[in-house]
């Protein structure tokens, strides 16, 4: 039910130097995978953004760059080991 109600901040051009960063999430949902990458929080510093807000950016299967908000994606990037917790 999670998975079916997520949504991203935005869309991105494509920005090539997001895919020479080591992913730090692989999330395989049937055929889908999306792909997150960090992003540094230096980017947002000269626009009026949510300081507090963590942002990532993710590629669903290697095509659209989004930006994701970590607070929302949290809930889909556990572990196995969390699950069972």
């Amino acid at each position: 039910n999670s998975f079916s109600k997520i949504n991203c901040e935005s869309y991105k051009p494509n920005k090539n130097d997001i895919f020479s960063k080591k992913p730090i999430h692989t999330l395989i949902v049937n055929k889908d995978t999306l792909t997150i990458y960090p992003i540094k929080d230096s980017i947002f510093n000269d626009k009026k953004e949510n300081y507090n807000v963590k942002r990532m950016y993710a590629t669903l299967n290697n095509n659209d760059v989004m930006l994701i908000q970590e607070y929302v994606f949290n809930k889909l990037l556990i572990t196995l080991d969390e699950l069972s917790d």
